[in-house]
């Protein structure tokens, strides 16, 4: 293996450790930063409809508008029930919901909301097919808990932003290989040609060096030949 395969094997190796070093960690805590973007996003939603619901509970039409208005703006599904039954009275997907029992035991999340709490988490949902991420917040009035609202979003869409910008993220990281191995190649073939050169120039010194030698050994024979003899 020539020398310049040898410079720039060593140097892929040790910057490519590097990245990965310094890639992976940034990749795992960008993942988390979106997660906790994306839930603290839901929850600041749901406390504006809440908000909004307090002192319209009453009032079927406004509170099918707030519901509307936040699921576009989020791209989820949001509802709201009543208190204390739980009762649907507005739902962003169904134009006319009904008042239908919603707080079952199969939703705990509404049933925490109607407690006075806040409720955040994720599970599956068999009725969709997807993994979905819910917030669920009490809506107060005077100091009384009169119902709740639910956001929920897909999760799909969370993991499609995480994997955006993990790929950018190691697009960054190519760039950053493909850019260095450029320098490592200027360096090595840089190193190889003063390593080539070198035994040339060495050869040349030491044949100066002979050349200056012998010469010098011919005029130190030609200066005695023509000394005089002293005998």
């Amino acid at each position: 293996m020539s020398l310049r395969l040898q410079i720039m094997g060593a140097f892929a190796y040790v910057l490519l450790l590097i990245l990965v070093a310094l890639e992976v960690p940034l990749a795992v805590n960008l993942a988390r930063r979106i997660d906790a973007e994306v839930k603290n996003e839901s929850a600041a939603q749901a406390f504006v409809v809440s908000a909004g619901a307090s002192g319209r509970m009453n009032n079927p039409k406004q509170l099918r508008e707030l519901a509307n208005d936040a699921g576009r703006d989020l791209g989820g599904r949001v509802i709201i029930v009543d208190a204390p039954r739980g009762r649907l009275r507005a739902d962003s997907t169904d134009p006319s919901p009904g008042l239908l029992r919603y707080a079952s035991p199969s939703r705990p999340e509404l049933r925490i909301a109607l407690s006075g709490r806040r409720a955040q988490g994720e599970r599956h949902s068999a009725t969709l097919g997807a993994d979905l991420l819910y917030t669920a917040v009490p809506v107060t009035n005077n100091g009384r808990v009169v119902g709740a609202v639910r956001v929920t979003q897909s999760l799909d869409a969370v993991h499609a932003r995480t994997r955006r910008a993990v790929l950018a993220l190691v697009a960054i990281g190519g760039f950053a290989l493909v850019l260095g191995l450029a320098l490592a190649w200027v360096l090595a073939s840089s190193l190889s040609s003063r390593s080539a050169a070198s035994p040339r120039r060495h050869a040349v010194w030491r044949r100066a060096t002979s050349t200056r030698a012998r010469n010098g050994q011919v005029r130190a024979n030609s200066a005695m030949s023509r000394a005089p003899s002293t005998t």
